[in-house]
């Protein structure tokens, strides 16, 4: 493991347009990729659901009209910086719910993923239905709040509310959706 981590985004915007995360690294010969990515596939319908109960019914439908049959959410360390991704429509291109670096605080971090053999941990708590996602290099990520004119903060609620896994809510949308996270927050991840 490298002792400071370089840190490349998902994608390289230039004048509108997207390029993969493999294609936009220029170090890669000097640089070692430390990324573990997890992917659990969602339903139009889990998701629909999970939608907070005071959502009105213009956003339900916009929602019901824009999403596909199914969307993928991943969860990413990607060299020591915990991400979640969203993609809504089974175009291939992400939407970035979250960000934070990650500690090495181990027990003590508030939140703990760990990682052993094909299981994916979240503060003990199995997480089921994810499985390891091999692609994360080749992902697009489009950096937009506002999905078909839905909140990004409604998503991410919406996806940590299926997966029951709320004490990340403070870091969705980069930390935008109204509240911060407590200044003692941390996450570690480890392999075990």
């Amino acid at each position: 493991m490298l002792s400071s981590a370089v840190i490349f985004p998902a994608s390289l915007s230039a004048f509108g347009s997207e390029i993969p995360l493999a294609q936009a690294k220029l170090a890669d010969n000097f640089f070692k990729s430390e990324t573990s990515a997890w992917k659990k596939t969602v339903t139009k319908n889990e998701f629909l659901l999970g939608l907070p109960k005071e959502t009105p019914d213009s956003v339900y439908k916009l929602y019901e009209k824009h999403i596909g049959d199914t969307l993928t959410y991943l969860l990413v360390n990607n060299n020591e910086i915990f991400q979640e991704y969203l993609d809504f429509d089974n175009t291939g291109k992400f939407t970035k719910l979250s960000a934070d670096s990650i500690s090495k605080t181990g027990s003590t971090a508030t939140i703990q993923i760990k990682e052993n053999k094909g299981v994916l941990l979240f503060n003990d708590k199995e997480l089921e239905g994810f499985v390891p996602f091999a692609k994360f290099d080749d992902i697009v990520v489009h950096d937009i709040f506002l999905i078909y004119g839905m909140s990004c903060c409604k998503a991410c609620y919406t996806v940590h509310n299926i997966l029951d896994i709320h004490q990340l809510d403070c870091l969705c949308c980069l930390g935008s959706c109204g509240f911060g996270c407590n200044p003692q927050f941390t996450i570690s991840w480890s392999l075990f």
